[in-house]
């Protein structure tokens, strides 16, 4: 349940980088980011409102811990290694050559996956599942008898668990970590959209229909073979009225480095969330701030970016 508690240092280490400091100001960031440094799992298992709060606090603490150092304020020297360290403190059974083996050789960000729907990770691959075959064969939400969906025990326990809760969500936040809805938001619209996730969908009568209809278990072969992955692979089959069934495994879900989303996919993401902001934003802006990004790495500054984000003007 700790493994929240190191995110901080990833915020701090981007924000020392893009702030330029020097070594003693990194050491002083990550230290105070110690005292920031918290996180459980337990929200996840509630579905508590903090799951989306905590995102936020991370991020927040690793700039203001990289802020503080830049004008002089110090934090300890060692708050890795140190004697109430993180790791004699938290992981005393540490291997520290599983972190510097590759380090300099092997950069993990590359392996990150793009977010293309606004819900739990381990929904994504029977999203995306559902939304081929609904492309590939052209029905509707209406034309649905049934769906199965098959997947391992550690998501099945994620986002199936507990049964009564995931089949009836009443709050966004659980919504959000519900395969039968995240799955039948898919078969009759289409889409996945931010929308879906408001409090005032959550009682669509279509949506509510298709998830009546649908069954979700432990498949075992995706269990022998991929028994811990959290984004577990999934087997999808929709069976249609006049006795049509179509099936579909996805072990990879769009946005997976393997299935990589393009620049395209993101403007697209991009103008989603646009969508719902209370500062509208123009297309100009939207366009301004695609480019901006599909050049990052030769911008000098990431001030412009900033103002864009703004919005409004």
């Amino acid at each position: 349940g700790r493994d929240n508690m190191v995110a901080v240092w990833g915020a701090s280490a981007v924000s020392a980088k893009l702030l330029r400091l020097d070594e003693v100001k990194t050491r002083n960031a990550f230290g105070i980011a110690y005292a920031h440094a918290a996180g459980e799992l337990q929200m996840y298992e509630e579905a508590a409102h903090t799951v989306s709060l905590q995102q936020g606090l991370r991020a927040r603490a690793g700039l203001e811990s990289a802020l503080s150092a830049m004008v002089g304020f110090n934090g300890p020297r060692d708050p890795f290694f140190g004697r109430y360290g993180f790791y004699k403190a938290f992981e005393p059974a540490y291997d520290l050559d599983l972190l510097m083996d590759k380090l300099g050789n092997e950069y993990v960000n590359a392996s990150i996956s793009f977010k293309p729907w606004p819900a739990c990770k381990c929904v994504h691959p029977a999203i995306d599942g559902l939304l081929q075959l609904r492309q590939r064969y052209k029905f509707t939400g209406e034309d649905i008898v049934s769906i199965e969906l098959g997947l391992n025990r550690l998501a099945e326990d994620f986002v199936v668990q507990p049964r009564d809760q995931k089949w009836d969500p009443k709050d966004p936040v659980v919504a959000r970590f519900s395969l039968p809805y995240a799955t039948a938001v898919a078969a009759q619209r289409g889409e996945v959209a931010i929308r879906d996730f408001l409090p005032d969908a959550l009682g669509d009568q279509a949506v509510r229909r298709i998830m009546a209809l649908t069954k979700i278990e432990v498949d075992p072969d995706i269990e022998r073979t991929h028994g811990l992955y959290s984004n577990s692979p999934v087997t999808v089959k929709v069976r249609l009225k006049g006795g049509a069934e179509h099936f579909i495994r996805v072990d990879k879900a769009f946005g997976h480095p393997e299935n990589p989303a393009s620049l395209a996919d993101g403007v697209r993401k991009l103008k989603a969330c646009a969508e719902m902001s209370m500062v509208p934003f123009s297309e100009k802006q939207l366009g301004s701030i695609g480019d901006f990004i599909n050049h990052l790495d030769k911008q000098p500054t990431l001030a412009p970016l900033f103002e864009l984000l703004v919005g409004g003007r």
